[in-house]
């Protein structure tokens, strides 16, 4: 059911003015003062509004809202109420568009370029292919010669049964040769035959690298270690010498007869303090044992601390932490020498058993 709604009644607003209150003001305390002041009549508002902006849009929360609504508002495109003159003083950017085709055409250029190089990229690779591929040839075929070389070489060797025909593949054969004739006096040559070599290692000596150490098999189950140098005629020679470990004389022979002159013995060195007799002030001289690979008798070598020679051998001994190292030294023993077991150092003829030069150079 619907409701019933009163009818509006009209009511009457009186809205004659007022009479103005009596108002009293307080003054001192002498007493007060009564005025009766009229309140002045109201004074119309006025809205201050500058000629130039009253046409313009404004905020919804500035104080001329209400004259907007009055004011007829005109209906203009967007792009309409661009300044013209503003356009007319702002040209064109030509030169972003020059940008742009300046990029295209290079872009063009490089494809073109870029598919010239590819059209000649495979003819390219394949010469370069066919340069590695000699190249590895080449070196293959270098590798092989230089095994046929090392293996005639060792073959001859193992199987020489005279001195000449070791004096055809060793090291220094014109030094060496009254060597072997010395040696084989005590010592038999027999030919052995050549099994196969086990181990082709290339060495460097001296900054030369034309060193190779070969461990090959011969009949009789053995094994043999050989160093050979490849020389400038490419020929492989063997070092003798180091092989047989040739000494001028019998280590022990040595160390009990003490002969006069220098000799040129492959020992084994060390750091020592022995220091007796001539060779007791250890500010002076250095000391070192002195051992052979098959000899039981042992020496000890002096050298003047601050010679040349000297300088070398404690150097040596210092870079191999002061281990025992084998050697090649030239020794001596003076007429006047006191020491029983002391010889005097001369040179140090190799930091290995292998005589890079020739002693006589």
């Amino acid at each position: 059911m619907a409701r019933d709604f009163e009818k509006p009644v009209v009511r009457l607003v009186d809205e004659t003015p007022q009479k103005p209150q009596e108002v009293v003001r307080l003054t001192t305390e002498e007493g007060a003062v009564t005025r009766i002041v009229p309140l002045p009549a109201p004074t119309p508002m006025t809205r201050l509004v500058p000629d130039d902006i009253v046409n313009e849009d404004k905020r919804t929360h500035e104080p001329d809202y209400e004259a907007l609504a009055d004011s007829e508002v005109s209906q203009l495109i967007l792009e309409e109420t661009w300044d013209k003159e503003e356009r007319e003083s702002k040209p064109t950017p030509w030169g972003w568009f020059i940008l742009f085709g300046v990029t295209i055409a290079g872009g063009a250029i490089w494809s073109l370029a870029n598919l010239q190089t590819n059209k000649a990229t495979p003819e390219a690779a394949r010469t370069e292919d066919l340069k590695t591929l000699d190249q590895e040839v080449r070196e293959r075929e270098e590798a092989e010669a230089t095994v046929n070389r090392l293996t005639e070489s060792v073959r001859i060797y193992c199987e020489a049964d005279s001195i000449e025909k070791l004096e055809r593949v060793v090291r220094h054969p014109e030094r060496v040769r009254p060597l072997m004739e010395q040696w084989y006096q005590q010592h038999s040559l027999k030919a052995t035959r050549l099994v196969s070599l086990d181990v082709l290692q290339p060495i460097t000596l001296e900054n030369r690298g034309s060193y190779w150490m070969v461990i090959c098999s011969i009949e009789g189950d053995q094994k043999r270690s050989l160093l050979l140098e490849l020389g400038d005629e490419g020929m492989a020679r063997v070092d003798w010498e180091t092989e047989v470990c040739y000494q001028p004389m019998d280590w022990d022979e040595y160390a009990k007869t003490r002969p006069q002159g220098s000799m040129d013995f492959r020992v084994r060195v060390e750091p020592d303090h022995y220091y007796s007799h001539e060779f007791s002030d250890s500010r002076r001289w250095a000391c070192f044992r002195l051992r052979t690979l098959t000899g039981d008798q042992v020496l000890f070598g002096y050298v003047e601390r601050a010679s040349e020679e000297g300088q070398k051998l404690i150097g040596l001994l210092a870079h191999s932490g002061n281990k025992e190292l084998a050697v090649l030294l030239r020794i001596s023993t003076p007429t006047d020498l006191k020491s029983p077991k002391g010889v005097v150092i001369e040179k140090l003829m190799s930091p290995r058993w292998t005589y890079v030069e020739p002693p006589d150079t």
